[in-house]
């Protein structure tokens, strides 16, 4: 039975003292039951909602991660919104403690079942106790794993140095920058050895203008940048943009 309000007030019966239900006396009826026979009413309707719920995530293996629509999300954190949203639907703006206690994976490839510490104040009884929620999800890889698997890179980083090569020492520093200058939704696609040094294949021109910046600021020496037109996208301009970082004639250090 769902419940839109959430200020639900105790009701108090003069008349009698005795709970229809289980015949126990009391000094209170709410909603025309002792508080025993109220609350298992309650975590009954908890548990009938939970059990039959779908609640539906989209998984991608790529980067063994969670998302809902294109955000990707913490699983237990989404697990209890969800929960708080069915306990808001069905009671209304009631005081709810929720916590994942447990996440047990299923034979079934589609779903994990979640067990979930619950505590509700419905017309001041507290009605608590564990839960279950299975969480259905879809498994498609995400908006950067479908990029990375199609070769996408919208920016290139060329690693060289004036008159020489970069050193060994050079590049496992220049890909550690990389690595460390990731944003949520930055990507390297490949690394190529070149003549003259290394290439990164980048996701955007302003995460390889950060690994430019870093490198020029750790090992010395200097950019530039050089985009060129790549295509014509719903009739915007689409470049690909060219970072030349160049190390100084001799490596720092020596």
């Amino acid at each position: 039975m769902k419940r839109k309000e959430a200020g639900m007030k105790e009701v108090a019966s003069s008349r009698s003292r005795f709970c229809p239900k289980c015949g126990r006396e009391t000094v209170k009826l709410v909603e025309g039951l002792c508080e025993e026979c109220f609350a298992a009413r309650i975590k009954a309707e908890l548990f009938r909602c939970f059990r039959s719920s779908q609640f539906e995530l989209k998984y991608c293996k790529g980067c063994d991660s969670f998302f809902k629509g294109k955000e990707r999300v913490d699983l237990e954190t989404a697990v209890e919104n969800f929960a708080e949203r069915m306990i808001k639907r069905l009671f209304g703006d009631v005081k709810s403690e929720i916590e994942v206690s447990k996440i047990e994976k299923l034979r079934e490839k589609d779903k994990i079942l979640a067990s979930l510490d619950v505590n509700v104040w419905v017309c001041g009884v507290e009605v608590g106790g564990e839960l279950p929620l299975y969480v259905y999800f879809r498994k498609e890889l995400c908006e950067d794993c479908s990029k990375i698997a199609g070769g996408y890179y919208a920016a290139v980083v060329q690693l060289r140095a004036e008159g020489r090569e970069p050193s060994d020492a050079e590049i496992a520093k220049a890909r550690e920058i990389a690595l460390s200058s990731l944003g949520e939704h930055d990507f390297i696609t490949k690394e190529k050895k070149v003549r003259g040094g290394i290439d990164f294949y980048v996701s955007s021109s302003a995460y390889a203008r950060r690994i430019s910046r870093e490198i020029v600021r750790r090992l010395g020496g200097s950019f530039s940048e050089s985009p060129k037109l790549y295509g014509i996208k719903n009739g915007k301009r689409i470049y690909r943009v060219s970072f030349s970082v160049r190390l100084p004639p001799e490596e720092e250090g020596r």
